[in-house]
């Protein structure tokens, strides 16, 4: 199971949870050859779990996020 710092958050709803900070650190590297922005990031486990499944499509990541969420 993913490792996760559930903690409370507050806004404009009753009450809200997440299960952790999704990128701890993010360091500007150099651009690559098109001019874009490189970066050296460091995710939390969801964080990385959650990249993978939207940036990847990596549907494993999937059951480890669900049994974290429990």
């Amino acid at each position: 199971m993913a490792n996760y710092n559930a903690r409370k958050i507050y806004g404009a709803w009753k009450e809200g949870y997440v299960l952790d900070l999704h990128t701890i650190s993010s360091t500007y590297i150099a651009d690559d050859e098109d001019g874009n922005p490189m970066f050296d990031t460091k995710r939390s486990e969801i964080g990385q779990l959650l990249y993978r499944l939207k940036y990847d499509s990596d549907e494993t990541a999937v059951e480890d996020l669900v049994n974290a969420a429990r």
